[in-house]
């Protein structure tokens, strides 16, 4: 923090004294000093959240995984190739006797119910049932993010030394009128302030199970060239090279069958993860305070007097601002650290006014107590994505030790 300096404003001082005094030797002069202190003032913080503006996340919203999905079209079959075929209901092979197979015919088939075949139109029709099933999981992981902003206000105090020059300028009977020339220090203006939930972010996470069945017939029409003792069912001729009645090795139509399909999704699990942004704010400040104003002092016996005081006042701040910010999952897992520091010097103007007892101790020295209020604009300090406001206004009491010089 920096740090007033005493020395330059000595200068300051003196200067002042000299543009009061029109002669040191014909004036008279009070010098007092003691302890000074100042209660009642605030400080207000208006602040942000670096994690909200950061963009950090929890875990990356969206899907991952897929759906459960079954694909029969792998296992087509558009009956032009001359080949074994199995159905639900029978079978179709090629002739093993070249005669046979040359013209397209074989002997080598079975089915297993008369209303396969239909004499009329001389066919002799087949089934076969394809069928598969998958199964799938998938996270579906949605954020919600609360706040972004805080707010948190403190009293503050502080305790210095104050010293005072005056000068009498008038003297009546019981009543004396001086300027006086104040310089004061306050310390340990300091506060820390806090926000244990400036941004909140909560992931959930749901984990869905699919499962898919499907199923699809064909149905596979073979020419029986109009055979007229075409066997009952059931029959079967095993033998490749063997002799009977004949079909077409190939079917003459392939036409689709019906179709079923079942798919079920289901919740299997689910995961919740919050983080919370706390911010901690520390300010540390010291206030050095100038005055000139005049007071009006009764006396009101031998040894006591009362007096009246006021004036004008330029303040010089001194203000340090520490800030940091943690962001993390209620596992530990920390997002996120920031770091924000401000230090700053601000004047401001001022005016104060107290009432107060004197206690004369002999002819050169007295003892004073004196109370009342201070008012300081209030002043505005960025760190970070904060805003911090001090009111510096507040009640002041101080205890000095006064020592009079010059001629009466």
């Amino acid at each position: 923090m920096r740090r007033f300096n005493i020395i330059s404003d000595s200068k300051l001082l003196f200067s002042v004294v000299l543009a009061l005094s029109t002669g040191a030797v014909s004036a008279e002069w009070v010098v007092e000093a003691g302890p000074w202190y100042r209660g009642d003032m605030r400080i207000r913080v208006e602040g942000g959240s670096r994690a909200a503006e950061s963009g950090r996340q929890v875990s990356r919203p969206g899907v991952a995984g897929g759906f459960a999905a079954v694909d029969l079209s792998g296992n087509a079959d558009d009956g032009s190739a001359q080949i074994l075929r199995f159905f639900d209901d029978g079978f179709v092979g090629p002739s093993g006797l070249p005669l046979f197979f040359n013209d397209g015919q074989t002997a080598f088939f079975g089915f297993q119910s008369d209303s396969q075949h239909d004499a009329g139109s001389g066919t002799l029709t087949f089934t076969r049932t394809l069928s598969g099933q998958d199964s799938a999981r998938r996270t579906v992981t949605t954020l919600n993010s609360e706040g972004g902003t805080w707010r948190d206000a403190g009293d503050l105090d502080g305790a210095g030394v104050n010293v005072r020059l005056g000068r009498v300028l008038v003297r009546r009977e019981g009543l004396d009128v001086s300027a006086q020339l104040q310089g004061g220090w306050l310390g340990g203006i300091d506060r820390t302030l806090q926000s244990r939930n400036a941004f909140r972010q909560t992931s959930l996470e749901t984990i869905r199970e699919t499962r898919s069945e499907r199923a699809e017939s064909t149905r596979f029409v073979y020419d029986t060239f109009g055979n007229p003792v075409f066997p009952s069912a059931p029959y079967a001729m095993e033998d490749p090279e063997g002799t009977g009645p004949l079909l077409s090795d190939t079917p003459i139509a392939v036409l689709p069958g019906a179709a079923t399909q079942s798919l079920s999704d289901q919740v299997t699990g689910r995961r919740q993860q919050t983080a919370v942004s706390q911010v901690r704010l520390q300010s540390e400040a010291e206030l050095f305070v100038f005055g000139l104003g005049p007071r009006i002092r009764w006396t009101v016996t031998d040894t006591v007097s009362l007096f009246v005081e006021g004036g004008g006042t330029l303040n010089l701040l001194d203000a340090s601002l520490r800030r940091s910010e943690t962001f993390a999952v209620d596992t530990g897992r920390v997002l996120g650290q920031w770091s924000d520091r401000a230090d700053e010097q601000k004047w401001l103007w001022g005016a104060s006014f107290s009432l107060g007892a004197q206690w004369r101790l002999n002819d050169r020295l007295h003892l004073s107590v004196a109370g009342g209020y201070d008012w300081v604009e209030s002043t505005r300090i960025a760190v970070g994505p904060d805003r911090v406001t001090y009111d510096l206004s507040g009640y002041q009491v101080d205890l000095v030790l006064g020592w009079r010089f010059g001629n009466r």
